[in-house]
């Protein structure tokens, strides 16, 4: 026991000196893992102690309840039964219907996480263990729920999470004064976890995370916090702290299926919310080749191609001002990194905000509007612009897409498809862009990505002109690239050409003249090749 408890505040000490540090893998995901680094200058704070079962773990207060994580585990004489997960060091169902009990309760955390009032961390087998695979698949395009693929994976996030928390609670870390945007109270963040062989490392953080609203349900062996032994629906004993008062109370059971009914609709599923439309979506998606393109509907579409629209089922919702128009342009940009708040300022205002709070009221706006067009509750904007490990913000992907990410991830589904694939591909494509992207920002980076997405659109179209089977469909493509970039002389040519095989040599004349014209207003000329095709072609015909 004295080696697992020293183990165990081992493990909280290392959380405590800053040791998460943060990765980046393959395909420019960030991810945060555990290394030793040298001790700060500044002392930590000594770690906290692991409780033992008859000490009571302190406690963030919460809500008109008092309780820093509540969760009903069922009634008394028509009164609910409330039980704080932070308080209980980890609660445990035991008995004959535990399973169907812990079921009951994951349904009504989904509802909350779905309402904005609290986060999910789980694994994908615990989801699919309680909620069956339709129930899990359901849930995981939730926002709000964060699926890890095993149990360490999760034990990582977690231990993110309270290293976050605890930098944005205030405390002497390294990046509690650059997130002065997050200092609003947490939403409390429920685990329900698998330990297995990592119950003392989930312990010390059930411990740290306490007064920080992190709780958790634990499946499995877990001889640490809080047990509770439910027969015949019935709590008929409890064990540990925070359960002290709950025995004989009723319990809601509920099986795989009438769970899978009470399940929020989360509003990422649109068209596609059961599995079987998931599977009929992605089918299409790979019949098309489109490999890694977004085939599955999001509820919202940031549009940043000639307008700046948020689009959700709400409807329509407009970002007027130029540094909210900014601040979505660059998480657009960010769409594979995080985008620090020193990137933010450095890239909006060349690092000098025009006040301390700018970037928080520009967050702030922003998940309202994100809320306002995706019709959910204002909690929700948190969950819809992340703060990840309190190191940098994104858009959160479940439920958001964009249309320069679309765009660019078609194009690239493109350049391996074949002809028929091809011309579809990029015939979406070009739909999505109705006008330079970023329009009338003034900021360097914006002006720069405006250049090369037009440019990616000048090649979708010749590409597209070069598909089709005859001249009048490749002039309407290759009319629309020279509208985009009126100097390329190289699509001036073709153009040119298309119109001579139709016989409209006015048309041709005209291209001419107009390319003349442009070229002359920036103290060019056109080249001898295009000069010369012309000539060529207004003298014999084709």
């Amino acid at each position: 026991m004295a080696a697992q408890v020293g183990a165990a505040a081992a493990v909280m000490l290392a959380a405590a000196t800053g040791g998460w540090l943060l990765t980046v893998r393959g395909g420019g995901v960030a991810r945060l893992r555990y290394r030793r680094r040298p001790h700060r200058v500044a002392a930590a704070p000594p770690p906290k102690p692991v409780p033992t079962a008859s000490q009571k773990v302190p406690v963030a207060p919460s809500g008109p309840s008092g309780l820093a994580v509540p969760i009903e585990l069922g009634s008394d004489a028509a009164r609910p039964v409330l039980v704080d997960l932070a308080a209980t060091g980890g609660l445990q169902l035991i008995g004959p219907d535990a399973r169907d009990a812990e079921r009951a309760l994951m349904v009504q955390a989904l509802v909350k996480a779905a309402a904005g009032e609290c986060r999910i961390l789980t694994t994908r087998s615990d989801l699919t263990e309680i909620l069956g695979e339709q129930g899990a698949q359901r849930a995981a395009a939730m926002a709000g729920v964060q699926v890890a693929d095993t149990c360490e994976e999760a034990l990582t996030e977690l231990g993110a999470a309270i290293v976050g928390r605890t930098s944005d609670d205030g405390s002497d870390t390294p990046t509690a004064a650059a997130h002065d945007d997050e200092t609003e109270e947490p939403v409390p963040l429920v685990c329900v976890l698998t330990v297995a062989e990592h119950d003392i490392r989930l312990r010390a953080d059930l411990c740290q995370g306490a007064a920080l609203k992190v709780g958790a349900v634990v499946r499995g062996d877990w001889p640490h916090g809080a047990t509770v032994n439910i027969e015949q629906a019935t709590v008929t004993k409890a064990t540990g702290p925070g359960v002290d008062r709950v025995t004989g109370a009723s319990v809601p059971l509920l099986d795989t299926a009438a769970a899978y009914e009470r399940l929020p609709v989360s509003a990422s599923s649109g068209a596609a919310s059961t599995a079987a439309g998931a599977a009929e979506t992605a089918a299409q998606g790979e019949a098309l080749g489109l490999g890694r393109v977004r085939t599955v509907e999001k509820p919202g579409m940031v549009r940043l191609m000639g307008q700046y629209v948020i689009e959700g089922p709400s409807g329509q919702v407009c970002a007027r001002t130029t540094d909210l128009r900014a601040l979505l342009g660059l998480l657009a940009e960010h769409n594979s990194t995080l985008l620090t708040p020193t990137t933010a300022a450095a890239k909006m205002w060349e690092g000098d905000p025009p006040s301390r709070d700018r970037l928080r009221t520009l967050l702030k706006d922003a998940r309202g509007k994100l809320c306002d067009a995706l019709g959910q509750p204002a909690g929700q904007g948190r969950v819809l612009i992340e703060n990840v490990r309190a190191t940098g913000y994104r858009l959160n992907d479940k439920q958001l897409t964009c249309d320069v990410w679309e765009f660019h991830d078609l194009l690239k589904a493109a350049a391996t498809a074949d002809q028929d694939t091809k011309q579809q591909l990029l015939n979406r494509a070009v739909e999505l862009y109705q006008g330079p992207y970023l329009l009338d920002l003034q900021h360097g980076w914006a002006q720069t990505a405006s250049r090369l997405t037009a440019g990616h659109v000048v090649q979708a179209l010749a590409q597209l002109a070069s598909l089709q089977d005859g001249p009048e469909p490749a002039a309407a493509h290759l009319e629309r690239a020279v509208g985009i970039d009126p100097g390329q002389q190289h699509i001036h040519r073709r153009l040119m050409q298309a119109y001579a095989a139709m016989g409209r040599l006015d048309a041709v004349r005209t291209t001419y003249q107009r390319l003349a014209e442009h070229l002359r207003a920036q103290a060019g000329k056109p080249e001898l090749q295009t000069t010369r095709l012309y000539e060529k072609l207004t003298t014999v015909g084709v």
